[in-house]
């Protein structure tokens, strides 16, 4: 449900980071040009761990996200993608599952998110990573992960090469 800025309604999660991190998280969840927010994925109910509910996902989206806007990741790092951190996570069997939430009907975004286990801490608290997707032709809007190094999409990334 895009809610209008007045309704929007902030998980405990991202209350409890500082202010800059939190404007940033509110901004992830803006879209048109700051109209309507998106809920925080972190208070949602109903997923569906389901991944014939995906969009179509492929490889160029992923590859837009990471390599074309400004981060971390080069083209080079990502052909040689075995040697990445979420690579390992993914083999060594961190990441646990993938959930689907449509949102609603009138959306234009749909999440998925997912479970991983931090590789130092077996038994500390899972990682929880999401990305928003555009439904009609599943670009990546944004993501968000509350581990410290936001692998978020590149553990995704790995997701979606098991499942194609």
């Amino acid at each position: 449900m895009a809610e209008s800025s007045n309704d929007f309604e902030l998980s405990s999660y991202a209350n409890n980071l500082d202010a800059t991190a939190k404007c940033r998280y509110i901004e992830k969840l803006t879209y048109n040009k700051g109209l309507l927010k998106l809920p925080d994925p972190y208070n949602l109910k109903g997923w569906q761990n389901n991944p014939s509910f995906w969009p179509d996902l492929n490889f160029g989206d992923i590859y837009s996200y990471l390599i074309e806007r400004p981060g971390i990741y080069t083209k080079e790092s990502l052909k040689a993608y075995n040697s990445l951190e979420a690579y390992q996570f993914f083999v060594s069997g961190h990441v646990k599952a993938i959930w689907f939430h449509n949102i609603d009907e009138s959306s234009p975004f749909c999440f998925l998110k997912g479970k991983v286990i931090p590789s130092q801490r077996i038994n500390a608290k899972p990682h929880d990573p999401w990305i928003c997707l555009n439904k009609k032709d599943a670009s990546v809007y944004c993501g968000h992960c509350t581990c410290m190094a936001g692998l978020v999409l590149e553990i995704i990334y790995f997701i979606y090469i098991q499942f194609s």
